[in-house]
């Protein structure tokens, strides 16, 4: 009996150790507010990470609690970061915004 005790309640332990995740959402838009469809989401240092659907809105989930930084990239803007905490079982709402960057070249001879 006893240890039919101990063996449920290691199982009740696992679970609940495993179950320490929560989820973030949000919109990645540029300066003017419209949504970037295909923009790079990833959690830096981790293996979690996404791309936005064509409204600029993206949805990680199983996120790890504690303490996370977002990163944020999209061809032609300036990336982003941004510090968030996930909470067991909730749902965090993280939105940004892109500023325009320059994409700089090699120079281009023409020959004609």
């Amino acid at each position: 009996m006893r240890s039919l005790f101990t063996l449920l309640l290691i199982c009740t332990f696992s679970i609940s150790a495993f179950s320490q995740t929560g989820t973030l959402r949000g919109t990645i838009r540029d300066e003017i507010g419209l949504g970037l469809p295909g923009a790079n989401v990833i959690i830096k240092g981790t293996k979690f990470g996404t791309s936005t659907n064509v409204d600029g809105e993206f949805i990680l989930y199983n996120l790890p609690t504690g303490d996370h930084i977002l990163e944020v990239s999209y061809l032609g803007y300036n990336p982003a970061e941004k510090a968030f905490s996930i909470q067991e079982g909730k749902v965090i709402v993280l939105n940004l915004s892109l500023e325009p960057g320059v994409v700089y070249g090699s120079e281009v001879l023409v020959l004609g």
